[in-house]
């Protein structure tokens, strides 16, 4: 019997139809313990503590690959992921967020996913295969087309692991998805660095790909195992078909304006400019994103359980909203405030062009960070459409700044093109998802918090410069993280009381923990 048969008892009739199933013994034992909101805090401690190790490979891995490839091998792979991502999303049938939201039902619409995905993914690979030569003719960079072949093999690779992932959200096993999410990018970083070294240039970031995928799946599929009756019966194939074109679609605009920026920029400008706003961007968006994916992946099945109770899904978002603004606008501001230093400390001048884009981004994104919660509450009440609609119009307005951006001010015009984007959205999507708030409660999530990070980290910034000589650049970086952190405790103490203590709560969590 496979590891998910043991928390989820399920049986099926002969006809196909379903007897009620349990409820995963996991999520029933974590209800009971310490409710919604608790499960939810402690699920994203656990989600932040065994991710932090990968991410910090991650970045480790960037800064070496930094040093080992030039800036026009990163705009060469940032050019290959608008052909790859794009075909990406095309093909990506949103089946584990409509899996999640019918977790009661897993085991009967399990098979047609797991058939419905590989199925997009496999056809997701072969137009990639098509479309690589003319991509490397569109952009004048021959290399291309080889990368791109690589990540045509991966992507059916990689579609083999979304039902055991899957089995592990609705089961809100949170630990071993992070523990699996972290090997997946340790693995990955060791070999792109290794590749790197061996003079394989941007093909170091696409040969980890179809291996790790492989080992991942095998491991799932030996460990994991998921059942799948195949039962098929056809209300299942209908329903995912109905709710996954809404997510398909949604994901679609999602992938468009994730690769439109460096699509935009690089038939306007230099391979060369490409690289630096591509580095600068991965360099800035890692630790939002990190941090956004992860509450995210948390509130979506812990909503998910609430959804027979709308207004405690929604005050359970907008309370999950608060505290995480708190955290990320406190991040980005760090993030705007160190930058500079640590790429002279590295890479001296080598990569200058990437500073500003940077800390204009970081700023930027994460007003998108901070609506990745109110996106979780959108799928958990299964409005799938909802999120269409919204990128629908929002698509056009982003390809409207970037070009724009692009035009007066190369990479410089379309960071700040990005960053107005996010500033405007973001705010704007909180308000349409959780219905049941006002326009200041949510001008408020955002304004107080960036207000307060800004001074803390600001004046830390200051404070730094006026204490330390400006060619000690490692003891400004440590005296701008620790002076901010305990400013910012200060503040958050004296205007957000309630994010402090909930801050403090969590804190004593995991130093108990430890101590066992």
């Amino acid at each position: 019997m496979g590891w998910f048969n043991k928390i989820e008892a399920r049986s099926v009739r002969r006809d196909g139809s379903e007897r009620t199933p349990r409820r995963p013994q996991t999520e029933l034992r974590a209800i009971r313990k310490s409710g919604k909101g608790d499960t939810a805090a402690h699920g994203f401690l656990w989600l932040l503590s065994q991710t932090a190790s990968g991410r910090i490979a991650l970045f480790l891995g960037q800064i070496v690959l930094a040093r080992l490839l030039s800036p026009e091998d990163f705009g060469t792979i940032g050019l290959t992921y608008t052909i790859t991502t794009i075909i990406g999303y095309l093909t990506t049938s949103g089946i584990g967020d409509v899996l999640v939201q019918r977790s009661r039902h897993f085991y009967i619409w399990a098979w047609p996913g797991f058939l419905i995905d590989i199925a997009l993914a496999s056809i997701g690979g072969g137009l990639v295969l098509a479309l690589a030569p003319l991509g490397a003719r569109l952009y004048a960079t021959p290399e291309i087309s080889g990368l791109a072949q690589v990540m045509a093999v991966a992507m059916p690779l990689g579609a083999l692991s979304t039902i055991p992932l899957t089995a592990l959200r609705v089961s809100l096993n949170f630990r071993l998805l992070a523990a699996i999410g972290t090997v997946e990018i340790v693995a990955a970083q060791i070999l792109s660095v290794l590749l790197a070294w061996y003079g394989m240039g941007a093909y170091s970031f696409v040969v980890p790909m179809p291996v790790v995928a492989v080992i991942k799946a095998v491991w799932l599929w030996v460990f994991i195992r998921p059942r799948l009756p195949r039962t098929r019966p056809r209300r299942a194939w209908f329903n995912l078909v109905r709710r996954g074109c809404w997510i398909w679609g949604f994901r679609l605009l999602i992938g468009l304006v994730s690769q439109g920026d460096y699509f935009v920029l690089g038939l306007l400008s230099s391979r060369q400019e490409v690289g630096f706003y591509f580095f600068a961007f991965r360099l800035s968006a890692q630790p939002l994103q990190a941090l956004a994916l992860n509450l995210s992946s948390v509130m979506f099945p812990v909503l998910v359980n609430s959804r027979s109770r709308p207004e405690e899904q929604s005050q359970v978002a907008l309370k999950a909203s608060q505290v995480f603004a708190v955290a990320i606008f406190f991040v980005a501001c760090l993030q705007t405030a160190i930058v500079a230093p640590i790429l002279h400390l590295l890479f001296y001048d080598r990569w200058n062009g990437s500073i500003l884009l940077s800390q204009i981004l970081s700023i930027g994104l994460s007003f998108d960070a901070v609506c990745w919660v109110a996106g979780a509450l959108v799928n958990a009440r299964g409005e799938f459409r909802l999120n269409f609609v919204v990128m629908l119009f929002a698509a056009p307005c982003f390809f409207g700044l970037v070009g724009l951006g692009a035009l007066l001010g190369q990479a410089l015009g379309v960071a700040i093109g990005v960053a107005i984007y996010y500033a405007v959205l973001g705010p704007s999507y909180v308000y349409i998802a959780i219905r049941d708030t006002s326009t200041i409660s949510v001008l408020r999530l955002y304004v107080l918090p960036l207000t307060l990070a800004g001074l803390a980290v600001g004046g830390s910034y200051e404070t730094t410069h006026f204490l330390f000589d400006k060619n000690l650049v490692a003891p400004q970086i440590v005296s701008v993280v620790v002076l901010a952190s305990t400013f910012y405790a200060g503040l958050l103490r004296l205007c957000i009381p309630g994010a402090f203590f909930a801050f403090k709560t969590q804190a004593a969590w995991v130093l108990s923990k430890l101590r066992r």
